[in-house]
């Protein structure tokens, strides 16, 4: 049965979520958060599809906000509110000589200072104190401290790279690639509506994608195919071995790129009317160990997909379809997987 304080907080924040979706019919007071990394056109899937866009929604490097005094925090908008599967990416730097930094999801408020809504999710890093932590602010009370989700602190004058996903009974959070650990929620992930990032840090892009991925993954490339100098990218763990396939429409394999992590091996073949091409193998591993988010991309130029992970080439495979501009039709992922987001960029 429900207390009357969380008939209360449920009445507040439900008014408040009513009254922000109203808002985002209308022109936002913060700027939204980006969608996309892609720079122009992208082919991004969503919680409920796949969205294809002209330009991005909103820079990836987002800009602060002035709130009052001499405060410039970064509070972004959510174009709609989580769900699950969907990924918080963050990346910056804490400053050299921090104090203090926060990084809140904030529901039925645009800030930490409102003492409104709930604050569903609450990161701080205490460099004052020596403490960080994960935490929730429900019915204007912080958790117990023996509640905490204890993750340390983030290295001082250094990038860092960080992840919330949302899972249905829990936030799972990563620390630069890997995961840490889980923080269940205290308030309806489905109501939060504002990211503020507040203290001694610089963000240099913070996004929301992805989706939950059932493995193994297929799906029609923009619903039609692959073009000239499209760019498939994938954010992605495993802890094993995985392939990735792109098929023609007879669903031959033009392109197959096959990872595996524990012989730190990849190759790469085609099976064109029922016989295997010539195996390729070898090419740098960069990879990070296993369980640490990789990007892997695939660009289709003229003469053949060039392979990239984490940004740095490792391999290229000549086309062996007779038109590599409309060849390439499905995507597919299998095995030992876990995707965070999938976009096709057209740049």
């Amino acid at each position: 049965m429900l207390t009357i304080s969380a008939l209360t907080l449920v009445f507040g924040v439900l008014l408040a979520a009513f009254v922000k979706a109203e808002d985002k019919g209308s022109i936002a007071e913060y700027p939204f958060v980006a969608l996309q990394t892609c720079r122009n056109k992208a082919w991004v899937a969503r919680p409920f599809g796949f969205q294809s866009y002209d330009a991005p929604n909103a820079p990836l490097h987002p800009a602060r906000t002035f709130v009052k005094n001499y405060e410039f925090p970064y509070i972004l908008c959510l174009t709609n509110y989580l769900y699950v599967g969907e990924t918080i990416f963050i990346e910056g730097k804490i400053d050299e000589n921090p104090s203090l930094v926060t990084f809140n999801l904030l529901a039925g408020a645009e800030n930490l200072d409102d003492h409104i809504g709930a604050v569903a999710l609450h990161w701080t890093q205490q460099y004052a104190h020596g403490n960080g932590f994960v935490t929730a602010r429900i019915n204007d009370q912080w958790d117990d401290l023996s509640s905490v989700l204890h993750t340390g602190l983030f290295a001082v004058n250094k990038p860092f790279k960080i992840a919330i996903r949302v899972l249905e009974d829990s936030y799972e959070i990563y620390k630069d690639g890997v995961k840490f650990g889980n923080f269940a929620h205290r308030a309806g992930f489905d109501i939060v509506d504002h990211i503020e990032i507040v203290g001694d840090v610089e963000i240099n892009s913070i996004r929301v994608v992805g989706r939950h991925f059932l493995i193994p993954f297929k799906t029609k490339i923009h619903g039609t195919h692959l073009m000239l100098n499209d760019r498939i990218r994938v954010e992605a763990r495993t802890f094993s071995y995985f392939y990735v396939n792109i098929l023609n429409a007879k669903e031959d394999i033009a392109f197959q790129l096959f990872v595996d992590f524990n012989a730190k091996a990849m190759t790469r073949n085609s099976l064109i009317n029922g016989t295997w091409g010539q195996e390729e193998s070898g090419g740098q591993w960069y990879f990070q160990p296993q369980g640490y988010i990789f990007v892997l991309e695939i660009v289709n130029e003229d003469e053949h997909l060039s392979l990239m992970v984490n940004g740095d080439a490792f391999a290229t495979f000549k086309h062996r379809v007779p038109n590599p501009k409309e060849d390439y039709i499905f995507f597919e992922v299998t095995n030992d997987i876990d995707i965070y987001s999938f976009e096709v960029c057209s740049d």
